[in-house]
């Protein structure tokens, strides 16, 4: 239930009775209106309509050039040149920041230096190698290293790394996207495909291929990632994402017992105490059992650091895992015995039986057929012989291979242009991979891993298809012994006086967790920072730190300003443009900022989080791949959301700033086909997301609140609107929808998509509306054109007719015609009073978090005009707009009317985001000139903390005068 305290003693004084106060002004928010003395204006009028019947094309236009010129006049800003931040505060901001801590034990050596170039047959040149001279190639002294605009070769990295000594030796990618494979001193170590369809965190053992205390040569090749010649806009190429490196690559060397995924978060808090719980895997590569403990200590470090706060050992045992120096591993490439091999690999034909010497062959070949089928048109884009070939069967077939006892890790990659990918495979009794009937795509070839205990000298596998009369297939299989045992540890933790994280107080704490032999020896340890933070959902109602929070949010859609013509920065900005978007919206009161799940508007790059979390912004944060379904099978929605959300949300999970994990966007939507898949999918991806963390708030897909369950009531009030809920909403939810921890939310478009009748889902219901859980409106908004006279001479002047969203067609259904485009500020003026009107009526209403569509100018193609910034981060009129709405402490009281007339009144409404005041409200009516026509107080106003207060006060404006443009201005003022 909404907390709404009605004021039955309040006192009203004209402007002619008012009292000069000299206490100290709180708030400052203001509306803009129409006057027109008529009776069809009384009552609310939207903009279409008006409520009069010569309310024209006109008389719209007419209206919003005078909006356009009060926000200017009220906001101080004559040209629309100016930007929020600008770049000398962006760097100094920069510089302020603290780097990560860093480990004592372990050796963390960042590879930022990489020669590259660009080729599709750099493995037949000899790029791999580890003496070849790549002293012509380009040279990058930092990553990421992405390849962009109209270019379509592969891209080839190669670094030089100078090794310690260590036991273990591991290589921790951040993010690569598009098909990779990796060479360490001319040995394939990674691949096929190190990376399929993701850009997701991976990790590659390399310990028994570096030398020690030695120069080392990496060699890394990345496919473009998009089938060439597809688009994923109409008359922009897909190559515009770019592909490559687009995070941090990290060489761990530490002991042989590793700490793995240390994870802490916050189960209770009070003012005295936080009961925190830590997870942490300790995984053991030794031959023997480990014996030890382990130590954590939590201090203060941002934005102070403290003495150690609390520190905690416990000992921990771990039994033996596979060993770390076995040479046993096998690379083999299934073929005919003329096909051209894979560097690393060795060929393994129909013919080729078990031959202990070798290690490997088929136990039986009967019914084996070798296949090469280099012409196969739609894979030639991939590039990849391992694909191009391969062995099938129609009856089961065993492969051996030369074994010891303990864990071995297997990797095949299956498919061919025949038979999509149908096949079973069994370690004795048990099948560690299946995918039947419906599986992968056929263009899909699927790199697929399981981990087994072999029990003796030889592993056999049986491959088989799904069901009789079906074929398998295998290209490849990579076999390696270099397999830990791991174990998972619980701890719980209490720190004293702890200093909550939020976006308006950023404290973070250091974590460091050393693990320690029983020699008091320390073996490893790990670095990280945490916040202490809870997110509760009490009754429909979010409290954030035990106390009640609204959010104030925007979408991020990946799209910066190009620094060069092919170069469109989407997928891995570089730190200014991260470090402006946020001040940018810090200074525009928002809270969250909402990240698309897609890779299609760009890749979750990890700074975003380093600096939200200092700075103060909370996050709602997705995984790497948006998990539309399209025509996919369900069994492929298991290994998709493991290869992707796993382990991005395990390398995220430490963030403070992270709110929430949301899987997918307007899923439904795909194809337009709706059955159980979406229930399936939303439970599946809930399971896992709260397995990994029970802290944070999970929305499996945004927008399903409507799709599910049908309760857009707010739609129904437009008839043209609603009609793709017939299908989708018939209260068929799945178990997840009602889990404590997820929020509903929906994606109205009041003045754009639907109508304005949109804006009123919940207005007007006051006491009477009771939300059934935390509510958001995570979409809302319009387009608006940015200023042309500075797009002259670049790639996007003038591509509004064009816009991807039809930006052109929704402009005339609301306005009535199109605008010029010299008519740009029009266009801004009608953003901005959507945003404004759009955002007041949902705060007065209560919901517990909003986000604007979008930030900047949406897509990376440049043809997506939502932003309330443009490509360059230079303000709309609707970033002013928002700003206002935005304000903490806010007063409306228009509730989305334009037009006033003498029987209408102004009832003043408070939104108040901050703590308890006693305040007094003045209500100030202007003229266009700016000059006081009236002005009456509201006094004695006992606000709650984030709370909403109804004075229950109609104010009846005084000297007005019919046909004029008018502006309400409400200043509040603590009342001592």
């Amino acid at each position: 239930m909404k907390k709404l305290l009605v004021l039955t003693a309040v006192t009203l004084f004209s402007i002619g009775f008012a009292v000069s106060v000299s206490c100290g002004e709180l708030s400052r928010t203001s509306e803009f209106f129409l006057y027109e003395d008529k009776p069809e204006n009384s009552g609310r009028t939207d903009f279409y309509t008006g409520g009069a019947k010569d309310w024209n094309v006109g008389k719209r236009v007419d209206y919003l050039k005078n909006y356009g010129s009060f926000l200017k006049r009220y906001y101080g800003v004559p040209k629309l040149d100016e930007y929020a931040t600008y770049p000398d505060e962006v760097e100094k901001t920069i510089n302020a920041l603290k780097p990560a801590p860093a480990p004592r034990v372990r050796r963390e050596l960042h590879i930022k230096r990489w020669k590259w170039a660009l080729s599709d047959e750099g493995a037949e040149a000899g790029w791999p190698a580890a003496n070849f001279d790549e002293s012509s190639w380009s040279s990058s002294d930092a990553t990421p290293i992405v390849i962009r605009g109209e270019e379509t070769r592969d891209l080839w990295l190669r670094a030089t790394v100078s090794t310690g000594d260590y036991e273990k030796a591991l290589l921790d990618f951040e993010s690569v996207l598009g098909r990779s494979e990796m060479w360490v001193n001319g040995a394939k170590v990674a691949g096929p495909d190190a990376v399929h369809e993701s850009s997701a965190p991976f990790r590659v053992d390399l310990t028994t291929w570096l030398k020690k205390s030695a120069e080392n040569k990496i060699v890394i090749h990345v496919r473009d990632h998009k089938q060439r010649g597809e688009s994923s806009s109409p008359d922009e190429p897909s190559k515009y994402m770019g592909w490559g490196i687009l995070g941090d690559v990290t060489l761990i060397e530490t002991g042989a017992v590793v700490i793995d995924n240390a994870f802490i978060y916050t189960k209770q808090l009070s003012p005295d105490s936080a009961a925190l719980k830590l997870r942490l895997n300790v995984k053991n590569y030794r031959t023997v059992q480990f014996d030890g403990k382990v130590r954590v200590e939590v201090k203060k470090w941002f934005p102070k650091e403290t003495g150690v706060v609390k520190t905690v050992e416990f000992p921990v045992s771990v039994i033996a895992g596979s060993g770390t120096g076995s040479p046993e591993y096998y690379a083999l490439d299934f073929g005919t015995a003329d096909s051209p091999v894979a560097p690393g690999y060795e060929r393994v034909t129909e013919s080729t039986v078990f031959d202990a010497a070798k290690g490997y062959g088929w136990d039986k070949t009967e019914g084996l057929k070798s296949f090469d089928r280099a012409d196969a048109a739609h894979v030639a884009p991939v590039g990849a012989d391992l694909k191009r070939d391969g062995v099938e069967g129609s009856r089961p077939a065993a492969l051996k291979l030369t074994t010891s006892p303990g864990l071995w890790a297997f990797e095949f990659t299956m498919g061919s242009a025949d038979h999509p990918v149908e096949t079973k495979v069994k370690y004795i009794d048990k099948y560690i991979f299946e995918i039947g009937k419906g599986g992968f795509r056929e263009w899909e070839y699927a790199p697929v891993n399981s981990t087994v205990y072999v029990r003796g000298s030889a592993a056999s596998l049986r491959f088989e298809p799904p069901e009789k009369g079906k074929t398998f297939t295998i290209n490849a299989l990579i076999a390696t012994n270099r397999v830990p045992w791991s174990q998972r540890i619980e701890k719980s933790i209490q720190i004293p006086k702890p200093e909550p994280w939020s976006p308006g107080s950023p404290n973070l704490y250091e974590l460091r967790v050393t693990l320690v032999d029983s020699n008091g020896r320390e073996l490893d340890d790990t670095a990280s920072t945490f916040g202490v933070v809870t997110l509760e959902d009490r009754d429909g109602e979010l409290f954030v730190n035990g106390e009640r929070y609204r959010i104030r949010g925007v979408l991020e859609t990946h799209s910066f300003p190009p620094e060069r013509d092919d170069d469109l920065r989407c997928i891995a900005p570089p730190d200014k443009w991260i470090v402006q978007d946020i001040l940018d919206n810090k200074k525009a009161n928002v809270n969250m900022m909402r990240f698309h799940p897609a890779e299609g508007l760009g890749t979750n790059y990890s700074r975003w989080l380093d600096f939200a979390d200092q700075l103060g912004m909370f996050v709602i944060w997705s995984p790497r791949q948006w998990f539309h379904w399209g025509n996919r099978s369900e069994e492929e929605f298991s290994p998709l959301i493991e290869s992707n959300l796993e382990p991005s949300m395990i390398r995220t999970r430490n963030y403070a700033s992270v709110f929430a994990w949301e899987g997918g966007n307007e899923t439904y939507y795909n194809d337009e086909i709706w059955d159980d898949r979406a229930r399936k999918f939303a439970d599946e991806f809930y399971n896992l997301a709260e397995s990994l963390d029970p802290s944070r708030f999970i929305l499996p897909i945004s927008f399903w609140y409507a799709q599910f369950e049908g309760k857009a009531d707010f739609y129904k009030i437009d008839p043209n609107r609603g009609n793709e809920l017939t299908w989708p909403g018939s209260g068929r939810s799945p178990l997840s929808f009602w889990a404590p921890n997820v929020f509903w939310d929906v994606h109205p478009y009041p003045g754009w998509y639907g109508s304005w009748a949109e804006i009123w889902w919940g207005a007007g219901k006051g006491d009477s509306y009771k939300k059934d859980k935390i509510f958001f409106i995570s979409e809302f908004g319009a387009e608006g054109m940015p200023n042309w006279d500075l797009y002259k001479n670049e790639r996007y002047y003038h591509a509004w007719e064009n816009s991807a969203s039809s930006a052109a067609k929704h402009e005339k259904n609301r306005l009535g015609r199109n605008l010029g485009f010299d008519e740009w500020e029009i266009s801004q003026a009608y953003q901005a009073l959507v945003m404004h009107n759009a955002i007041s009526v949902y705060r007065t209403e209560d919901a517990d978090g909003l986000a604007i569509c979008t930030g900047a100018e949406g897509r990376h193609n440049g043809r997506y005009f939502k932003g309330i910034r443009d490509m360059y981060r230079r303000p709309k009129l609707a970033y002013y707009a928002t700003r206002t709405a935005y304000s903490p402490l806010f007063v409306e009281g228009l509730n989305g009317d334009i037009i006033l007339s003498s029987s209408d009144s102004v009832e003043p409404v408070v939104v108040n985001d901050g703590p308890a005041a006693d305040v007094n409200i003045e209500v100030v009516f202007k003229d266009m000139s700016g000059k006081v026509v009236d002005r009456q107080t509201i006094k004695n106003v006992v606000m709650l903390g984030a709370a909403n207060v109804r004075p229950g006060v109609k104010i009846k404006p005084e000297n007005l005068v019919s046909g004029n443009y008018y502006s309400v201005e409400y200043i509040v003022s603590d009342k001592k």
